[in-house]
Protein backbone atom coordinates (compact mmCIF):
# COMPACT_ATOMS: atom_id res chain seq x y z
CA UNK A 1 0.00 0.00 0.00
CA UNK A 2 2.42 2.14 -1.16
CA UNK A 3 0.15 5.36 -2.10
CA UNK A 4 -3.30 6.10 -1.89
CA UNK A 5 -4.53 4.04 -4.96
CA UNK A 6 -3.35 1.10 -3.55
CA UNK A 7 -5.57 2.16 -0.19
CA UNK A 8 -8.49 2.78 -1.45
CA UNK A 9 -8.06 -0.82 -3.10
CA UNK A 10 -7.58 -2.22 0.23
CA UNK A 11 -10.43 -0.16 2.04
CA UNK A 12 -12.71 -1.30 -0.62
CA UNK A 13 -12.10 -5.08 0.28
CA UNK A 14 -12.52 -4.15 3.88
CA UNK A 15 -16.06 -2.22 3.34
CA UNK A 16 -17.48 -5.54 1.26
CA UNK A 17 -16.06 -7.57 4.59
CA UNK A 18 -17.44 -5.23 7.21
CA UNK A 19 -21.33 -5.19 4.99
CA UNK A 20 -21.24 -8.99 4.77
CA UNK A 21 -20.16 -9.19 1.72
CA UNK A 22 -18.70 -12.01 0.19
CA UNK A 23 -14.95 -11.97 -1.02
CA UNK A 24 -12.65 -13.18 -3.13
CA UNK A 25 -9.26 -14.94 -1.42
CA UNK A 26 -7.17 -11.58 -3.01
CA UNK A 27 -9.74 -8.89 -1.61
CA UNK A 28 -9.49 -11.29 2.17
CA UNK A 29 -5.48 -10.60 2.02
CA UNK A 30 -6.17 -7.03 1.33
CA UNK A 31 -8.69 -6.25 4.14
CA UNK A 32 -6.12 -8.57 6.38
CA UNK A 33 -3.02 -6.32 5.26
CA UNK A 34 -5.30 -3.02 5.88
CA UNK A 35 -6.40 -3.91 9.91
CA UNK A 36 -2.66 -4.97 10.01
CA UNK A 37 -1.53 -1.58 8.57
CA UNK A 38 -4.15 0.63 10.86
CA UNK A 39 -3.40 -1.52 13.88
CA UNK A 40 0.46 -0.23 13.26
CA UNK A 41 -0.60 3.25 12.85
CA UNK A 42 -2.53 3.31 16.22
CA UNK A 43 0.36 1.59 17.72
CA UNK A 44 2.92 4.58 16.68
CA UNK A 45 0.15 7.44 17.58
CA UNK A 46 0.05 5.79 21.32
CA UNK A 47 3.72 5.65 21.68
CA UNK A 48 3.96 9.16 20.29
CA UNK A 49 1.55 10.76 22.46
CA UNK A 50 3.17 8.78 25.23
CA UNK A 51 6.79 10.41 24.30
CA UNK A 52 4.90 13.74 24.11
CA UNK A 53 4.40 14.21 20.18
CA UNK A 54 2.19 16.89 18.61
CA UNK A 55 -0.13 14.99 16.24
CA UNK A 56 -2.87 16.75 14.04
CA UNK A 57 -5.46 14.60 15.18
CA UNK A 58 -6.40 13.46 18.45
CA UNK A 59 -6.26 9.47 19.13
CA UNK A 60 -9.35 7.66 19.12
CA UNK A 61 -9.02 4.29 20.97
CA UNK A 62 -12.94 3.87 21.42
CA UNK A 63 -13.59 3.61 17.85
CA UNK A 64 -14.09 0.16 16.03
CA UNK A 65 -12.05 -0.57 13.05
CA UNK A 66 -15.41 -0.70 11.17
CA UNK A 67 -15.50 3.03 11.63
CA UNK A 68 -11.74 3.80 10.91
CA UNK A 69 -12.30 2.28 7.51
CA UNK A 70 -15.16 4.21 6.76
CA UNK A 71 -13.92 7.46 7.73
CA UNK A 72 -10.73 6.65 5.44
CA UNK A 73 -13.53 5.22 2.90
CA UNK A 74 -15.30 9.12 2.44
CA UNK A 75 -11.70 10.71 2.71
CA UNK A 76 -10.39 9.05 -0.28
CA UNK A 77 -13.59 9.47 -2.19
CA UNK A 78 -13.63 12.99 -1.65
CA UNK A 79 -9.83 13.73 -3.05
CA UNK A 80 -9.25 11.49 -5.68
CA UNK A 81 -6.72 14.22 -6.21
CA UNK A 82 -4.50 12.81 -3.84
CA UNK A 83 -4.32 9.24 -4.36
CA UNK A 84 -0.92 9.47 -5.46
CA UNK A 85 0.43 10.21 -2.32
CA UNK A 86 1.99 8.20 0.27
CA UNK A 87 -0.78 6.03 2.28
CA UNK A 88 1.07 7.47 5.47
CA UNK A 89 0.12 11.12 4.75
CA UNK A 90 -3.45 9.88 3.45
CA UNK A 91 -4.21 8.51 6.88
CA UNK A 92 -3.20 10.86 9.04
CA UNK A 93 -5.04 13.50 6.91
CA UNK A 94 -8.19 11.59 6.85
CA UNK A 95 -7.66 10.89 10.68
CA UNK A 96 -7.05 14.75 11.46
CA UNK A 97 -10.26 15.64 9.23
CA UNK A 98 -12.31 13.36 11.63
CA UNK A 99 -10.71 13.58 14.87
CA UNK A 100 -8.79 17.50 14.64
CA UNK A 101 -6.51 18.20 17.62
CA UNK A 102 -7.30 21.70 18.88
CA UNK A 103 -4.31 21.97 19.96
CA UNK A 104 -2.20 20.52 17.21
CA UNK A 105 0.36 23.39 16.13
CA UNK A 106 2.96 22.47 13.71
CA UNK A 107 6.88 22.33 14.63
CA UNK A 108 8.59 22.83 11.71
CA UNK A 109 6.98 24.01 7.82
CA UNK A 110 3.26 24.73 7.57
CA UNK A 111 0.88 21.63 6.42
CA UNK A 112 0.92 23.23 3.19
CA UNK A 113 4.41 23.11 2.54
CA UNK A 114 4.72 19.87 4.32
CA UNK A 115 2.25 18.66 1.52
CA UNK A 116 3.51 20.18 -1.42
CA UNK A 117 7.10 19.22 -0.74
CA UNK A 118 5.14 15.76 -0.71
CA UNK A 119 3.29 16.27 -3.60
CA UNK A 120 6.04 17.53 -5.86
CA UNK A 121 8.54 14.55 -4.46
CA UNK A 122 6.15 11.76 -5.71
CA UNK A 123 5.91 13.66 -9.05
CA UNK A 124 9.26 13.04 -9.92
Amino acid sequence: MATGNALLEHVHAAMKLFEDKPLTQEEGVKASELAGYLAAFYDMAQLGEATGANFKFKLRLDIPLSQTVRILDKYLRAHPERLHLPTALLVEDAYAEAFPNPSYKPQTASDEARKASQESSSQQ
